[in-house]
């Protein structure tokens, strides 16, 4: 996923690919909630790419993804437990 560029303050927070510059993207966090509703899955989306941030399924995250034609490019886990990584496996096989 490209670097995320810090901004003057005012200006939109955003995402600039190295190998492409100019070309930028707005960073936008979407949250997703799971089945059980006590766990959320945040993805960190920008231009073709995205992020997942504790992926407790991957059904979730693949198919929000898959409707957006985003591609997965990184998995972010805050910590071990399986209600947040439990999709991991799963995304790693699919991207």
């Amino acid at each position: 996923m490209p670097r995320v560029r810090n901004l003057s303050p005012g200006r939109r927070a955003g995402v600039c690919d190295r190998l492409a510059a100019p070309v930028c993207y707005t960073l936008r966090m979407e949250i997703l909630t799971l089945r059980h509703g006590d766990n959320f899955i945040y993805l960190l989306r920008a231009g073709p790419g995205a992020a997942a941030v504790d992926p407790g399924a991957a059904r979730p995250v693949a198919e929000e993804l898959s409707a957006a034609g985003q591609s997965l490019e990184l998995i972010l886990l805050t910590h071990h437990h399986g209600d947040h990584t439990g999709g991991v496996a799963e995304l790693k096989r699919l991207s």
